[in-house]
């Protein structure tokens, strides 16, 4: 077996351990693109995660397939995608893109837009409208950051917007950077199902495949139940 193999046995065997077998995700990765993270495009640390982050689609999502997403103080969906034929072009597309900022709620309204629908009226905010929609199976989202954001107010508000939906955010911390506020949002009030979770991974190659798949895994499963329990998803 080689290590994509192996790795994807790896996600199978998790999600038998953790009652998801058979469950089905469409997989979402959000890379930050900050000025701060410029040396893991460079060095190598980015193209590696990205080929740890792709047997979460193989073993998750039935078309093979990691929806890409990119941040810094503004979001843009990418125009590559993981797959196993773009696995060595995503990073040289990415790497040229940086800024000095670290927005978190960008890219998460645009996350809704895409999977939901966009809002209507009341601006983008928990006022607007966007439609009524339940989600065939749930979004995971994986987003890594490596630095605390300047909106946080907008990420409350958004992250609230987004727990009336299927979709889970799992944030990855990477590096040595204080977040704070990422430790705080898993307790957010005010939504409609705990849709998030954080967790530290400071140097992720030293970070075994099996504590990360663990790690992003650890509340995903109780999501996907009280999200099938309030008809979020089928």
């Amino acid at each position: 077996m080689n290590q994509l193999d192996l790795r994807k046995k790896l996600v199978l065997d998790l999600k038998k351990e953790k009652g998801l077998e058979g469950q089905l995700a469409t997989v979402v990765a959000v890379y930050d693109r900050s000025g701060s993270l410029d040396w893991a495009y460079r060095d190598g640390t980015m193209q590696r995660l990205t080929e740890r982050v792709l047997p979460v689609g193989l073993g998750f999502d039935d078309n093979g397939c990691v929806d890409l997403f990119i941040f810094h103080n503004q979001a843009w969906r990418s125009k590559v995608d993981i797959t196993l034929t773009t696995i060595n072009s995503v990073i040289p597309e990415i790497t040229p893109h940086s800024s000095g900022g670290t927005s978190y709620a960008p890219a998460i309204k645009l996350i809704l837009d895409e999977y939901i629908g966009e809002a209507t009226g009341g601006g983008w905010l928990s006022k607007a409208a966007r439609p009524t929609k339940k989600l065939p199976y749930p979004v995971f989202v994986l987003y890594f950051t490596d630095g605390e954001n300047d909106d946080k107010a907008a990420t409350e508000e958004v992250i609230r917007e987004a727990s009336k939906y299927g979709i889970y955010f799992q944030f990855v911390g990477i590096g040595t950077a204080s977040m704070p506020f990422l430790d705080k949002l898993d307790d957010l009030t005010g939504r409609e199902i705990d849709n998030c979770g954080f967790f530290r991974a400071y140097n992720l190659d030293s970070m075994s495949d099996q504590d990360l798949y663990s790690s992003m895994m650890t509340e995903f499963p109780s999501f996907v139940a009280e999200a099938r329990r309030k008809g979020l998803i089928q």
